[in-house]
């Protein structure tokens, strides 16, 4: 799974580097992460409808997306409606940190769960 996580972060901050203000994947069960550079600093946040990201889940992707040691995660719940359904309980653990110097392959954005 490591190596997947790897190849999807590469994948999320290209395009981040090629001029999208934001990313979003999906990954197995359920699982999504989205990405974005909020004015200088990075916001990834990995959520779920009906069961929360795993402390297990939480690391891997710090680890895959090169989250330097110590960041803190926050976790919420959020209600997110989705058109033609009823409203799903979303839950959110995400995290920021700075940004590192500008031509990093790490490190403006539309907030899908704000």
């Amino acid at each position: 799974m490591a190596d997947g996580l790897a190849a999807v972060a590469v994948a999320m901050y290209a395009d981040i580097h090629g001029g999208r203000p934001w990313c979003h994947r999906t990954l197995r069960h359920g699982l999504e992460l989205v990405l974005a550079p909020v004015t200088d600093r990075w916001r990834l946040a990995l959520g779920r409808a009906g069961a929360p990201p795993s402390d297990i889940e939480v690391e891997l992707v710090k680890t895959a997306f090169a989250v330097p040691a110590g960041v803190a995660v926050a976790r919420s719940q959020k209600q997110r409606q989705v058109v033609g359904e009823v409203g799903q309980l979303f839950h959110i653990a995400e995290m920021f940190w700075a940004q590192q110097e500008e031509g990093s392959d790490r490190g403006h954005t539309d907030d899908l769960w704000a």
